[in-house]
């Protein structure tokens, strides 16, 4: 999914509901997130050069970081995923 995608996505959605990531479907649960990081700025911190990005990952990534595991969630979740 492109930056630009889940941003479309997102605007459907009240601006002040809580975001949540919801993560692995057999077994589902929800975590808080902890933050946003472009993959750039980890590069630069791990003193690596930023050119040079292996298996496919760009310097222009955006990660989403984990937060706090909350509670179990649902497997019906995947099934209203949109893309």
């Amino acid at each position: 999914m492109k930056v630009g995608e889940l941003i479309e996505l997102l605007e459907q959605y009240d601006p002040e509901a809580e975001l949540y990531l919801a993560e692995q479907a057999s077994w589902p649960f929800e975590y808080s997130l902890a933050g946003v990081v472009q993959r750039e700025d980890v590069l630069a911190e791990e003193n690596e050069d930023v050119a040079v990005c292996r298996d496919g990952m760009s310097p222009t990534d955006v990660l989403l970081i984990e937060g706090t595991q909350l509670r179990y969630g649902s497997k019906q979740t995947w099934a209203f995923a949109r893309r």
